[in-house]
């Protein structure tokens, strides 16, 4: 009939679906929306019919008509002696300042019939929490009401039907439910072996991973007592897992206890762990599909900090095969976790009960709830608490005037006095304060502040401070070491907009460093960093002709590739400039994002971050400073991927 009903109505099919309807009606459970519908209707005119049965029985209450939590009936216990109204006060205020467990019940239990009665009044019920504290940190008390109301045998009833009954039907409808961390977790207790077998915590305690053929990765993997092993690349031709439930501590979220089952990898990844190599782009994808799977096992769909942390595990143990290699030999595997959790969700795009899906703001752009962790994203230094040793809130605010006066009388060539450095670096605690204000200031307003904050030395100062990290050592040489390799896979792929840069490119002439930068723009087809400007402009005459943006921009005096002279805006005005060398342009714009708490904008960000990524070194493996992105940028991991295996298995 369900199945009869639907067909009338096709466009209501879902094509993905075995019979089209299940979300309707599933004959096998008994489930769906018109299922589920119907009941509540029954349900309702049920306790309809009993509501209007109680209300013309002859000495029936409409409250004892229809049952429940809120029903009025007499209670199992009877206490001995009937409190007055002050005995009942006392009892009451010894209960909320005592700190006697047993007091607490033994007063609770005299005042039961109190609380009960203040619970079954709607004017009164919101405040028993309030009136009997201990509700919520004294273990046993509702228990202790629910055996007072119905007597041992009916309180009893729950838990001797929990297992046989209820536990396996709820932990059915649970596992239909969006998957949570806490859910995950919930489940996971709430699991045990088919076969009942105990679980030995020590298997939480070993490495989550363990290379193919070893001895603790094939202790994990059979029976116990069984003395099975196999080779590190070929697989046996049959052999018995155990249950993978087994591998599970019941009080410990399956992440910990994850282990990577290598002997279902390709044969390729296999060969190549074997023989120290990295595995070819067809290998890495057929990897990701297995270990997208074995996962799934666990949850249809893992968030991302799962998958941050396996994918850690695997490039800790195997660094050279499938890590991501920065210029100072750390490794990263930001490309392989943005790979794993595209594949699931990929698997799961037709899985509407396994997305995950939050809550945004009401408001585009609006902060929520201040200051972030977006702003604080790839900082060691970014609200710094202890003032510098021998310094008091006075003596730097004496600096940060003798700063002011400074600029006052000589500009931004003050910022070559020997002192300004030692000032800018004892009041770094002052200047996070002001840049970290929510809502935040102006930039004229912090300009007028910290005028050398705007000059090179100033900003880069701060930024090393901010980050750990001093851009003018790193930059030069990160650029220097990638940017043949980097030019050299370009020319390789002949992309159109990639194309024209390396032509207009002439090395004798123009600079390395913006060929780079200008090459990741058009890769990544973007334009929000580069503006050019008249050769003899000023600073004025370009704000004038030229409408700058809010986000900060590098205007080139002349032609982008070769000119030498820039300027740094922001905020419609020019706060920087002019200066005279190219690369700490792309510096000054990059520590500038960091300085003043920006995020990257829409129309620079995936560059802005390959720079962050590939050239600073600042790896965070969740978050992003990009506007409209939550996690790791998807085209920057690709090429940084593309790149390093164009390096390594050659040009």
């Amino acid at each position: 009939m369900y199945a009869r009903g639907i067909s009338l109505f096709p466009y209501l099919s879902d094509p993905f679906s075995r019979t089209g309807y299940e979300h309707y009606y599933d004959g096998e459970s008994g489930t769906g929306y018109l299922a589920w519908r119907i009941k509540t209707i029954q349900r309702s005119t049920a306790r309809d019919r009993q509501s209007s049965y109680g209300a013309s029985s002859e000495g029936a209450s409409h409250e004892d008509g229809l049952g429940g939590p809120t029903a009025r009936r007499e209670p199992q216990f009877v206490p001995e002696t009937v409190l007055s109204e002050d005995e009942y006060k006392e009892a009451i205020t010894l209960i909320k300042h005592s700190a006697d467990e047993d007091t607490i019940k033994k007063k609770m239990k005299l005042t039961f019939d109190f609380c009960r009665n203040m619970g079954l009044d709607p004017q009164q019920s919101s405040n028993v929490l309030s009136v009997f504290p201990h509700f919520k940190d004294v273990k046993g008390l509702v228990e202790q009401d629910f055996v007072l109301m119905f007597g041992e045998d009916v309180s009893g009833k729950f838990l001797e039907k929990w297992t046989t009954t209820f536990k396996k039907k709820i932990i059915q409808q649970c596992r239909k439910l969006a998957s949570t961390s806490e859910l995950d977790d919930l489940l996971l207790a709430a699991d045990t072996p088919e076969d009942g077998t105990e679980v030995d915590d020590d298997i939480g305690h070993s490495s989550v991973l363990s290379p193919p053929g070893s001895p603790q990765l094939s202790s994990t993997l059979y029976p116990p007592g069984s003395r099975e092993t196999f080779s590190t690349v070929s697989p046996p031709e049959a052999s018995t897992t155990s249950n993978p439930r087994l591998l599970l501590s019941p009080r410990t979220p399956w992440p910990s206890n994850f282990r990577v089952n290598w002997e279902k990898m390709p044969q390729e990844i296999r060969s190549a762990i074997a023989n120290s190599t990295r595995p070819n782009l067809a290998a890495r994808r057929a990897m990701i599909r297995c270990l997208a799977d074995q996962m799934r096992e666990h949850n249809p769909n893992p968030k991302r900090a799962i998958c941050v942390k396996i994918v850690n595990d695997i490039v800790q143990k195997y660094p050279k095969y499938f890590g991501d290699v920065d210029d100072d030999d750390g490794v990263a595997g930001a490309s392989l976790v943005q790979q794993v959790k595209t594949r699931i969700e990929h698997v799961n795009r037709n899985n509407t009960l396994a997305r995950v899906r939050k809550n945004r703001p009401s408001i585009p752009g609006v902060r929520a709830h201040g200051r972030g962790p977006m702003d604080q994203y790839g900082c060691v230094r970014w609200s710094p608490e202890e003032l510098p040793s021998g310094e008091t809130e006075e003596s730097l605010l004496e600096m940060k005037k003798e700063m002011q006066q400074l600029y006052a009388q000589v500009g931004m060539a003050g910022a070559e006095r020997g002192a300004l450095q030692r000032w800018h670096e004892m009041t770094y605690i002052l200047q996070r304060r002001e840049l970290n204000a929510d809502p935040s200031y102006s930039i004229s307003k912090i300009k007028d502040d910290w005028p050398f904050l705007f000059s090179q030395k100033g900003l880069f100062s701060h930024f090393s401070e901010l980050t750990g990290i001093s851009i003018l050592e790193k930059l030069p040489v990160a650029i220097d070491q990638r940017s043949q390799t980097i030019m050299d896979y370009f020319q390789q792929q002949k992309t159109l907009g990639v194309g024209k840069v390396l032509e207009a490119y002439q090395e004798e002439n123009g600079n390395k460093a913006i060929c780079i930068i200008l090459c990741l723009l058009a890769h990544f087809k973007e334009d929000g960093i580069f503006l050019t400007a008249d050769p003899s402009a000023t600073a004025a005459d370009i704000q004038r002709a030229i409408t700058l943006p809010n986000t900060p921009r590098l205007v080139v005096q002349g032609e982008t590739l070769s000119a030498d002279m820039w300027l740094m805006s922001m905020e419609g005005t020019c706060v920087m400039g002019p200066h005279s060398n190219p690369l700490n342009r792309v510096a000054a714009l990059f520590a500038a994002y960091y300085a003043f708490n920006l995020q990257y904008p829409a129309e620079a960000s995936s560059t802005l971050e390959f720079i962050q990524r590939a050239f600073c070194g600042i790896n965070p493996q969740t978050g992003s400073k990009a506007e409209k992105k939550r996690g790791l940028n998807a085209p920057v991991c690709t090429l940084l991927r593309k790149l390093l295996d164009f390096e390594l298995m050659g040009k």
